[in-house]
């Protein structure tokens, strides 16, 4: 399969391409697609950490506190959130997050998820207003069911956390921020 770009996505794929770089470990690691003069992005820190008190509400009230915070450890362990310790660089932002809930679901049934689209207030930007979308990167349902009658054998795949191996390159980082609290006494850290 060749990796081309699509559509009016040519300059964007280009940038792309020159950008990414392969660490020794052997992750990918880029900036975020930030669009050319984008408006000013508010750090959104005190909304963050009030969402965070209802976070720790819902997932409480749920009963999935236990599993949504066995996420969030095991992220920090794989390396894939670290500690913000460190001086924040360029842009800093602080994100919201949720719990999405999947009872049906046969492995994963609580995931985080990050929200971007968050804004300060109602005329504030978001994460989201600075970056360009991009395309979807699954692929479409219809087209995979219409190529699955061509051929008499299907092959299928599970990519284990197929959108968590590139890492955003460290001057980055500052804008991905969010705030944690693991238990109830304990204090509340930020990550990114």
């Amino acid at each position: 399969m060749v990796d081309t770009p699509q559509h009016d996505q040519r300059e964007l794929y280009k940038e792309l391409k020159e950008k990414l770089l392969r660490s020794d470990e052997g992750w990918y690691e880029s900036a975020p697609p930030w669009k050319d003069n984008h408006s000013p992005l508010p750090l959104y820190k005190q909304g963050s950490l009030r969402l965070l008190e209802d976070l720790k509400l819902k997932i409480k009230r749920l009963g999935v506190e236990e599993a949504y915070s066995k996420i969030i450890k095991h992220q920090k362990a794989e390396g894939i959130v670290e500690a913000a310790d460190h001086p924040a660089q360029g842009l800093k932002c602080y994100i919201t997050q949720k719990p999405v809930i999947r009872e049906e679901a046969a492995s994963t049934k609580v995931r985080v998820m990050y929200d971007a689209s968050a804004k300060a207030h109602p005329n504030a930007v978001s994460l989201n207003d600075c970056l360009y979308p991009g395309h979807t990167l699954q692929n479409k349902m219809w087209n995979v069911l219409v190529r699955s009658h061509v051929h008499p054998i299907a092959v299928v795949r599970d990519l284990k956390q197929a959108f968590l191996q590139v890492q955003i390159r460290k001057a980055d980082r500052s804008a991905l921020r969010f705030h944690w609290k693991q238990g109830e006494h304990s204090e509340i850290e930020t990550l990114r």
